[in-house]
């Protein structure tokens, strides 16, 4: 065979991941003649591979690996590894040996799984590090469906609606991102104690369902910064649960029957929370005295206690809150609030003294009601 290059055309090896192959070969060549005579260049997901090669005919394939200077690459048999191997040498040419030659990989092409049609083998999804973001994983769903992340044994496993699971070893991440399509994975799924959240960053354009908080009560959902939409849920019948993490940015939080959300009112602080639980504020209501509760719809209702008073500023909406105050000798001043920062709220004044204006007394009476046991309410006329 005569060692002048003619590139005759490209071929996809996307079928290698998973075929039976055990092992490949690799020949040095020279940069202007990467491709040996007669072969063709491979493509890997849908791009040209760099230091790829496939051999049409078998007894030139013989030829070739027979060489002296030939070495043999051992495959794994696991699919992401495979595929790893097959990323780094398709996405960028292989350095310069001490001889000025450049390693080849050498496939043939019955191990490819191709035939002279023009359509290609291709995978319903994949799973790759970023080259210039390395522990950076992005996650390309194309036609898999929705996809389910679960954690187990030092591994990160992605499971489609169509396809094969693919196995992610956690000590190699650093974040994920997840291309536009379904995510689910309960929310311990997502834990990694390596990271300083605890929780293993997430962005991209997916959508992302997160299951069981109950599990994982410190999570920091704020690293899941993904443009889709985000939920998160406590199941039912789980009591109550106190939390302690973050409910992170654009997430529905949705509690089961049953159960109850104990947190801070900084951690409620315009949160968006739903289902047939309770909601608890836990500690006083003025720990943050610009606090948003309007959106917090849970229909098991949200209680809060103040014990220690505080001048709530603008802004601050205590939404459909039973608030009990027992706060002897303070004050609880909502004026700030205006009226529609409290017109949906119910007051029990036990001790201490209520502020508010007339027009946020006349909002609290259309829906909500003020009692208390010893408790001073202050009404400023006139406003």
């Amino acid at each position: 065979m005569k060692d002048t290059h003619l590139e005759i055309g490209q071929i996809s090896v996307d079928e290698i991941v998973y075929s039976e192959i055990e092992k490949v070969y690799v020949e040095c060549r020279p940069q202007d003649a990467l491709i040996p005579p007669g072969a063709m260049r491979g493509s890997f997901e849908g791009s040209p591979a760099q230091s790829i090669a496939v051999i049409e005919d078998d007894s030139d394939y013989q030829e070739l690996i027979n060489r002296d200077d030939t070495e043999v690459l051992a495959l794994p048999t696991d699919k992401q590894l495979r595929r790893e191997i097959l990323a780094k040498w398709a996405k960028k040419a292989a350095k310069k040996n001490k001889a000025g030659l450049i390693p080849v990989m050498l496939l043939p092409l019955a191990a490819c799984n191709t035939s002279t049609s023009t359509t290609e083998v291709t995978q319903s999804y994949n799973i790759t590090e970023d080259a210039a973001s390395p522990g950076t994983w992005v996650v390309t769903p194309a036609d898999a469906g929705a996809i389910t992340i679960t954690q187990a044994d030092g591994k990160y496993t992605f499971t489609p609606t169509t396809g094969d699971a693919i196995d992610v070893a956690v000590a190699g991440v650093n974040d994920f991102s997840l291309s536009a399509g379904t995510y689910t994975a309960d929310v311990a799924a997502l834990a990694n104690v390596a990271n300083a959240a605890g929780t293993e960053p997430v962005s991209g354009a997916g959508n992302v369902a997160l299951t069981k908080l109950e599990d994982d009560l410190d999570a920091d959902l704020s690293v899941i910064t993904t443009t889709g939409t985000k939920t998160v849920a406590i199941s039912g019948d789980q009591g109550v649960k106190s939390f302690t993490g973050d409910l992170g940015s654009g997430f529905t939080t949705s509690i089961g029957a049953g159960s109850t959300l104990s947190t801070t009112a900084t951690i409620l602080d315009g949160q968006t929370i739903s289902g047939a639980g309770t909601v608890i504020v836990s500690g006083d209501l003025s720990n943050d005295l610009g606090v948003d509760l309007s959106a917090v719809t849970a229909t098991g209702g949200i209680t809060a206690t103040e014990t220690a008073g505080g001048t709530f500023t603008a802004g601050s909406d205590l939404g459909a809150a039973t608030v009990t105050i027992n706060a002897a000798g303070e004050t609880v001043d909502l004026q700030a609030a205006g009226a529609g920062g409290v017109d949906a709220s119910t007051f029990i004044v036990n001790a201490g003294t209520l502020v508010v204006t007339h027009a946020q007394m006349d909002a609290i009476s259309n829906v909500g009601t003020i009692t208390g046991s010893a408790g001073n309410v202050t009404v400023i006329a006139g406003s």
